[in-house]
């Protein structure tokens, strides 16, 4: 049998080493995450992303009023988000629940979803995943 000394040191020795592994365990999980893609989510001024970014399956989340395009036939049922948090507005059509939308033509919303791009400079499409009411008014 081990004297109290020695069972001591061993025990500090095992406490030692299952910190170590703790944190070595810690770094690895830390060092093996992939950063997200540049352009992904929308900076504080509203910058919008190049297409490749747009096509990444990441959520963007997009804060403005909800308008819909045109007046009539195929067009009333398009609408879309302008964003004004940026150095100029940014404008997406809005892909989804085209009832819920309309109810809330004119109002600020929160959208959440994915991007997706045209290729030939024509506004992105945002397919919505989630929204938040804001206001039932739009800023000026």
């Amino acid at each position: 049998m081990a004297s109290p000394q020695t069972r001591q040191i061993l025990a500090r020795w095992l406490l030692t080493g299952t910190f170590a592994g703790a944190a070595a365990a810690g770094l690895f999980a830390q060092a093996a995450q992939t950063p997200p893609a540049r352009g992904a989510a929308p900076a504080r001024g509203g910058a919008q992303p190049s297409t490749a970014a747009a096509a990444t399956k990441d959520t963007f989340t997009v804060i403005g009023c909800i308008a819909r395009e045109g007046a009539s036939g195929a067009a009333a049922q398009r609408y879309t988000i302008t964003e004004k948090r940026g150095d100029k507005p940014n404008t997406y059509r809005v892909q989804g629940d085209a009832k819920e939308l309309e109810v809330h033509v004119g109002h600020t919303l929160e959208l959440k979803g994915t991007l997706a791009g045209t290729g030939r400079g024509g506004p992105l499409t945002l397919t919505v995943a989630g929204m938040t009411w804001i206001s039932t008014t739009c800023a000026k």
